[in-house]
């Protein structure tokens, strides 16, 4: 069990750094070649960061968390620990992590996106330091995922007087695998982006949604007002879903 004993099954799903899926799209990114899915927003949590929030690191008994992610992840071999954390995690929980997660998380993350990157190193090493770190504040914690154009992979973590929040910054990922394209966003995130509108907001990222059409449309908060920036044009604010 990873961070916890087996009688746990409701505090219990998904381990660190298993990162699931989350807000992808066809969108072509500006200063490099169009790839297959690309987010259409930067920032995410996604169900399994969500559920480190609200179920793990976030919850109630999030010091007793602490100790036990602290244990499990203890072996120097990133990769395998990682990888047979997962393991374990679907084994005992396929309901919360699917033979598709599984996957993704050992095929994607931790190989074909990022493989020149110490990703499975600096994702273990950065989970430590930021639990070691709240575990002493004794504070909970909460997990983004931020995407940019930068060849680097980071874990950041800062503390707030409420909690301890970790970002984990990557590169956009570059996949043409089409088991991940096609999942209509169907979970609000609970973040909010606001921006000045362009193609891939409006319209589009609420066909993102599916037939379903849950996403939400965007609100016009504000107008630009900046010379040279395209007068008049929106500023919006959308809500971000996940797959």
């Amino acid at each position: 069990m990873l961070f916890g004993p087996p009688q746990d099954a409701e505090v219990i799903g998904r381990m660190p750094g298993f990162m699931g899926k989350y807000l992808l799209a066809n969108r072509p990114c500006q200063g490099r070649a169009a790839v297959g899915t690309l987010s259409t927003y930067h920032v995410s949590k996604g169900s399994e960061f969500k559920y480190l929030e609200t179920e793990l690191f976030g919850n109630s008994a999030f010091m007793e968390t602490y100790d036990l992610a602290l244990a499990a992840l203890a072996d120097p071999d990133s990769t395998a620990t990682l990888i047979a954390a997962a393991k374990d995690q679907h084994q005992q929980y396929p309901d919360d992590v699917s033979t598709s997660d599984l996957k993704h998380f050992t095929k994607h993350w931790l190989s074909s996106w990022w493989s020149h990157l110490a990703v499975a190193d600096t994702l273990r090493a950065g989970f430590i330091e930021a639990i070691t770190h709240a575990r002493a504040a004794g504070k909970p914690m909460e997990v983004l995922w931020v995407r940019a154009q930068d060849d680097a992979f980071h874990v950041y973590y800062t503390e707030s007087p409420n909690q301890v929040t970790v970002l984990v910054f990557t590169p956009i990922p570059d996949t043409g695998d089409p088991e991940f394209e096609d999942e209509p966003l169907v979970e609000p995130e609970d973040i909010w982006v606001v921006k000045q509108e362009d193609e891939w907001d409006g319209a589009a990222y609420q066909a993102l949604g599916g037939s379903d059409n849950v996403v939400t449309p965007a609100e016009q908060v504000a107008t630009v007002t900046t010379e040279g920036a395209g007068i008049g044009a929106p500023i919006i604010k959308q809500r971000l879903y996940h797959t």
